[in-house]
């Protein structure tokens, strides 16, 4: 299996997200906005042994950008992940920004598997969203959080050693998937019980059958990253939502949806440990 990561140029960022690459505010803003460029960012995070693997903005439906969300993730070479099986994950930094003059810039802890080529969001006690302002950037508050992120490295491992050392019931393994789809179908919670009796145990047999060797078991660990994948990838049938007809789960496609579910699920499963 190939251990190397696939990192991004200026070139590739600019054909699958151009606005990454803005070089001015999308948006009327305020004299107390300082303009932070995502490639000052990349450039600052590769200084620091940080490079893009993967980048998205959100589509608008009209020509217009000046609501220009856009996501980076980036990785390390020199830091990885084995667990022994020759299962390999990066540990990832996931930035989102925008230049509308309505947000920070947003930094996530996340674990990229390599099998699968699927991030995950794995947040902590010592990197959970940390945030700075559009208000004097600065390389020294860059390095100061990619120091922060790289020194809970350890604990994000332990909370991996943590998952896998918790066996499932099959019960449990239903909670969590059945959590996941309430999740991903954006119910109210007064309709959250309800819309779950819907969901079949056919349907449940789908989500929690892995797609390869490496995610058999029961632990938490791999039930968590099987439920994980077949919400953002879909192909299974089912209803979303409480009188929504069953149809074929499509993929999300939606950067923002992808890191909320992720967040959302990673709280669900760090509550069964």
């Amino acid at each position: 299996m190939n251990t190397d990561l696939n990192f991004l140029t200026k070139d590739d960022i600019a054909v699958q997200a151009p606005v990454v690459l803005s070089t001015s505010p999308t948006n009327d803003v305020s004299d107390k906005y300082t303009y932070a460029s995502t490639g000052t960012v990349i450039d600052d995070l590769g200084n620091l042994g940080w490079f893009p693997t993967q980048v998205s903005q959100r589509k608008s439906r009209t020509k217009s950008t000046r609501f220009s969300p856009h996501m980076v993730k980036f990785a390390n070479p020199d830091l990885r992940i084995n667990d022994g099986e020759g299962d390999i994950s990066f540990p990832q930094i996931v930035l989102q920004n925008s230049y509308d003059g309505l947000s920070s810039m947003k930094f996530t802890a996340g674990i990229f598997r390599l099998v699968c080529s699927n991030g995950l969001i794995i947040a902590t006690a010592k990197f959970g969203e940390l945030k700075i302002a559009h208000k004097g950037y600065s390389f020294d508050e860059m390095r100061d959080m990619v120091r922060g992120r790289t020194e809970a490295i350890p604990e994000q491992i332990d909370v991996m050693n943590d998952m896998r050392g918790r066996m499932l019931t099959r019960e449990e393994q239903e909670y969590l998937a059945l959590e996941a789809m309430a999740i991903r179908s954006d119910v109210t919670p007064e309709n959250k019980e309800l819309f779950k009796g819907k969901i079949d145990k056919v349907t449940l047999n789908d989500i929690l059958t892995p797609e390869r060797s490496e995610d058999r078991g029961q632990n938490l660990w791999n039930t968590y990253q099987v439920v994980q994948e077949k919400m953002i990838k879909g192909g299974f049938h089912t209803q979303l939502g409480v009188d929504a007809k069953v149809r074929k789960v499509r993929e999300i496609k939606s950067f923002e949806k992808d890191l909320s579910l992720n967040r959302q699920l990673f709280e669900v499963a760090k509550e069964l440990i």
